[in-house]
């Protein structure tokens, strides 16, 4: 479970710096963001677009669901 955890984790880290980048108005250095700053952006956005990333493929249904559950970050297929 702590694996299935920890994999979930780092891929809504990677989500959400992703989504950060998308949305952010001025050019954002990542490496100069702290998580705490990409979640809140992540939860301002309040969605995740996804593009071949189905929720059957190599489990990111669950992945979907953690976030979600974990931040209110809603998945939206494109």
């Amino acid at each position: 479970m702590k694996k299935k955890t920890l994999a979930a984790f780092l891929v809504m880290s990677t989500v959400m710096a992703s989504a950060f980048v998308c949305y952010a108005d001025d050019a954002v250095d990542l490496n100069a963001a702290s998580l705490d700053e990409i979640t809140e952006k992540a939860k301002e956005e309040g969605t995740v677009e996804s593009v071949g990333m189905p929720d059957i493929w190599a489990n990111w249904g669950l992945s979907w669901k953690v976030l979600e559950e974990e931040y209110g970050i809603s998945h939206a297929i494109d």
